[in-house]
């Protein structure tokens, strides 16, 4: 198990911590394009706190995180506004203790720090990767989801430095 004030670890939160709480504290879901990607997403979120199901009582070609996830924000809101970006800071916190573990079990911390810094603000950014900064949107954010879970899996396939057996 990882150290909790392991460099990695405090790095890990540090920037959950951070983007969270940019994420959060405007109040309002930020976006210069695709809006109705957002639009689609929000409609989702408000089926979904009202009991619908996605692929059951809705049809959608996305899977149903893409609805739950705003959903929990627009849940526990209660504004549309907030869904996307309370949705982000929550999934932030259920990865972090997850990547905090996979790399700080398998990497040091000269390569494990940057690594969790980078893919944190990647899955935080509310921007398509490779577009300007300019083109801020949620919109397509299991991409960005994909992309920083894809980098963890990644780096499971490095053995830990220390076998434990429990």
């Amino acid at each position: 198990m990882s150290n909790l004030f392991s460099p990695i670890a405090m790095a890990t939160w540090a920037t959950t911590a951070i983007c969270a709480a940019l994420l959060v504290l405007p109040g309002v879901t930020a976006t210069s394009m695709y809006f109705n990607d957002i639009l689609i997403f929000l409609d989702g979120a408000y089926r979904v706190v009202h009991g619908q199901v996605p692929n059951q009582d809705f049809h959608t070609a996305l899977g149903p995180l893409n609805y739950y996830l705003p959903g929990f924000g627009y849940w526990l809101t209660g504004q549309l506004g907030m869904a996307m970006p309370l949705g982000m800071a929550a999934l932030m916190l259920v990865t972090a203790p997850i990547m905090v573990h996979v790399l700080g079990t398998r990497m040091r911390p000269l390569i494990g720090v940057p690594l969790a810094i980078f893919l944190m603000l990647l899955l935080a950014t509310p921007m398509n990767t490779g577009e300007i900064p300019a083109k801020i949107s949620f919109a397509m954010f299991y991409n960005r989801i994909g992309w920083a879970l894809l980098g963890i899996l990644l780096v499971m396939h490095l053995q830990p430095e220390r076998l434990v057996r429990w």
